[in-house]
């Protein structure tokens, strides 16, 4: 029961409105015929907002026109950051493989500060404390140095 009252007395107006009224049908042609049926319809229903919110990078989810030209802008800038040394170095190639691993670095701390809580469900970052919070982000970020340094170790070794 998703309002807490039989279905017959209330029905829920929200999304699983036609699921349930389906589910209760007194017709058992107009019922499901069985519950993979149920569930084929149960994960439409909940895929249709799981996958809007997964498609929109930070900057264009509210769709306001200043945020979204500031965050183009700044992955504008990021990549441009990134790419600049590849000119500098003797070995091009150098240059561009550490620009790439320099850009994977950036988007990994980006989507460790807005997905790491709610979607990757990191241990530190879903506690109730705030302290502890901190803690895991700043130890998230660490590792992140870490790994981008061997990294960039392991790219000067082998070219």
């Amino acid at each position: 029961m998703v309002t807490g009252i039989h279905p017959k007395e209330k029905i829920d107006p929200g999304k699983y409105n036609r699921l349930i009224k389906k589910a209760t049908a007194l017709s058992p042609e107009d019922r499901f015929q069985n519950v993979f049926e149920l569930k084929k319809e149960f994960v439409k229903i909940n895929k249709k907002h799981e996958a809007s919110a997964i498609r929109l990078i930070p900057g264009f989810r509210s769709k306001t026109a200043w945020k979204m030209i500031t965050a183009g802008l700044f992955y504008f800038m990021l990549v441009a950051m990134a790419f600049s040394s590849v000119g500098e170095s003797a070995n091009t190639v150098v240059g561009l493989i550490d620009g790439i691993l320099f850009l994977g670095f950036v988007f990994s701390v980006i989507a460790l500060f807005f997905y790491g809580r709610r979607r990757f469900q990191l241990p530190l970052l879903t506690h109730d404390n705030f302290f502890v919070c901190i803690f895991g982000y700043l130890a998230y970020i660490l590792l992140l140095i870490i790994v981008y340094g061997l990294l960039l170790d392991v790219l000067q070794i082998f070219i």
